[in-house]
């Protein structure tokens, strides 16, 4: 039986999580996909473009499928599993476009606003080494510094900004495959490591509160040894030796007897001891129906759980929830243990959103002056 714990957050990302970026949502992957492939011939990626233009083809020559077959040949997590389930050599081509298209907006596409935050002196002494600081001219002794976005809410979901704070545990289960949660994570100096470790060679836990990390769909500075052991390496050197990031699809067709499985086992291990689950940006797709059982693997021996969070701008509408009703049969269950958060990304950094998640900053030492969008 596991171990109670009082304190694991378990976050569970999905691409609503990255919007603020200007990743694209499942629907508006294609169009970015289009926009990333002149930017790419421009910079000489010319294997990359090539990959786009088969996927197109094949998303023009699909088309025969989904006159008999209820599929959506607009929607990237539809296309890729069904090129998944066609021939090795299409497959590579989508997880180099995809890669391609993340790294072009990574690059190129809409940079979030930053936040004007108003710390303490003594904040800032301990917290922010570097930086730009104003004294404020709203708050006596008081000082003002910009911090991005994502910095901030990622900060704000490992409590990095509560100097009170006590031993928690903190793990990002990610279907997302770019890197902003591990770009935000190195910007605060706050260690991480992939999970499991034995599929990552060069990984170690460096100390006790370091932050866990499964991308259970894979990530695009992941490549795959026989898919025995995983190297982290970016994406021009996996495509400068003529291979494709390991990248799963959201589809009935995964492999379980690769690292599929590790990476799958670990994240039921990780929901396992929850405290609280906190699914942020996904939508639990029909393509992925992985996920429910994934879910009741991690719960079903778990003593710790007192809450799953549902934060979506659309959960409110009944029509959004509607993957969840299917997994948790959302009228009965959320009496009890079901909070739907209906709120974007910046509104849950409010500190009334953040205590829901036993995180958040202490007000005496910093507070908002205001978001720069």
């Amino acid at each position: 039986m596991s171990n109670l714990q009082n304190d694991h957050n378990v976050y569970i990302l999905g691409a609503g999580f990255s919007r603020e970026a200007g990743y694209p949502l499942i629907s508006d992957f294609l169009n970015k996909m289009r926009d990333a492939r002149d930017w790419l011939n421009s910079d000489g990626r010319f294997e990359e473009c090539d990959a786009i233009d088969k996927l197109l083809e094949f998303r023009l020559n699909a088309s025969s499928a989904a006159y008999r077959v209820n599929l959506d040949l607009d929607n990237i997590e539809d296309l890729f599993s069904l090129a998944s389930a066609s021939n090795d050599s299409i497959s590579k081509d989508i997880k180099l476009a995809i890669s391609a298209t993340i790294d072009y907006l990574s690059l190129e596409g809409n940079k979030p606003f930053d936040v004007k935050v108003s710390v303490s002196k003594d904040f800032i002494t301990e917290y922010f080494q570097s930086g730009d600081f104003v004294l404020s001219d709203r708050t006596p002794n008081r000082f003002e510094m910009e911090i991005p976005f994502y910095d901030y809410v990622v900060g704000n979901l490992v409590d990095y900004f509560n100097p009170k704070k006590v031993w928690q545990e903190n793990t990002f289960l990610s279907f997302n495959y770019d890197l902003l949660l591990e770009n935000s994570l190195q910007n605060l100096g706050v260690h991480f490591t992939y999970q499991p470790n034995h599929l990552f060679p060069l990984s170690k836990n460096i100390q006790e509160d370091t932050v866990d990390i499964l991308k259970l769909h894979g990530s695009i500075n992941w490549l795959s040894n026989d898919e025995k052991e995983i190297e982290v390496i970016p994406l021009d050197h996996i495509v400068s030796r003529n291979l494709s990031p390991y990248l799963i699809p959201p589809t009935w067709n995964k492999n379980f007897q690769n690292s599929f499985f590790l990476l799958w086992n670990s994240a039921i291990q990780k929901l396992s001891t929850a405290t609280r689950i906190i699914i942020i940006g996904f939508s639990a797709p029909k393509t992925d129906n992985y996920f429910k059982y994934l879910l009741a693997a991690g719960l079903q021996n778990n003593i710790s759980l007192r809450e799953i969070i549902l934060v979506n701008p659309g959960f409110d509408s009944e029509i959004e929830l509607t993957g969840f009703e299917d997994i948790f049969g959302l009228e009965e269950y959320q009496k009890t243990i079901i909070k739907r958060i209906p709120k974007t990304l910046g509104e849950l950094m409010n500190p009334a959103s953040l205590r829901v998640l036993n995180r958040g900053f202490d007000r005496n030492n910093m507070s908002i002056a205001h978001y720069n969008n």
